[in-house]
């Protein structure tokens, strides 16, 4: 929601204030239009669980956008 906030119109403020769309829509739209994703697969939650944590870390060169670690 962070990611749209600064995006989003008028229009759509008044629509989100008057119930008639929410902002996690908003969000979820923006996800899917504009960011990319890449995943691996693994047999070893152990080592799964580690990769996430130096990918949000930062390892691969930067921090992701979403669900960064500090």
């Amino acid at each position: 929601e962070r990611i749209v906030l600064s995006r989003i119109t008028e229009e759509e403020i008044q629509s989100i204030t008057n119930g008639k769309i929410e902002i996690r829509h908003l969000a979820r739209n923006y996800i899917r239009r504009k960011l990319t994703f890449t995943f691996a697969t693994t047999t070893d939650y152990e080592l799964a669980e580690k990769t996430e944590k130096l990918i949000r870390k930062g390892s691969l060169g930067q921090k992701p956008l979403l669900n960064p670690l500090d």
